[in-house]
């Protein structure tokens, strides 16, 4: 299933719902200039979120509390900042005990919202991650370990 959207600054986003036999996934955007697009596959079996991240932030783009600071660690490891609402105690304990939860979050990286020609640029599926460590509250900081390694073309001077 291939899921898109526009994520234009000025476009409405409203949360949608896409049901088949097996799942359903509600896609509810993070906020309202999609700095990252987050979904939960229903079904307690799939049990699984999809996290969409854009690397390069700019303040055209980007609201101040969206600015999150993800990178690439290293070909096996990423870091992500949570949603500022997240906190250890709180929703961000689903990371935190995903062993426990048997959750699975899969990444999705881009580099730029917008190629040079003002295209929205795709984004690339960089695997399934499990949790390594986490620190701070609102947002979380947290460093996940790849499952593949990273693709070559988003590894520079790390």
């Amino acid at each position: 299933m291939l899921i898109g959207y526009k994520d234009d600054e000025n476009d409405t986003h409203t949360s949608t719902r896409t049901s088949t036999h097996t799942s359903s996934i509600d896609i509810r955007p993070s906020s309202e200039n999609v700095t990252r697009l987050v979904l939960a596959i229903g079904k307690e079996e799939m049990n699984t979120e999809l996290f969409f991240v854009t690397l390069n932030k700019s303040d055209k783009d980007f609201s101040a509390s969206t600015m999150y600071d993800d990178y690439v660690v290293s070909e096996n490891q990423f870091h992500w900042k949570s949603q500022n609402t997240d906190t250890h105690q709180g929703k961000g304990k689903r990371f935190v005990e995903q062993e426990k939860n048997k959750k699975k979050f899969l990444l999705f990286v881009r580099e730029n919202k917008h190629d040079g020609f003002g295209n929205t640029c795709p984004f690339y599926c960089f695997g399934l991650v499990d949790y390594i460590s986490s620190r701070d509250d609102k947002p979380m900081s947290i460093d996940w370990r790849m499952h593949q390694p990273i693709l070559p073309q988003f590894i520079k001077a790390v």
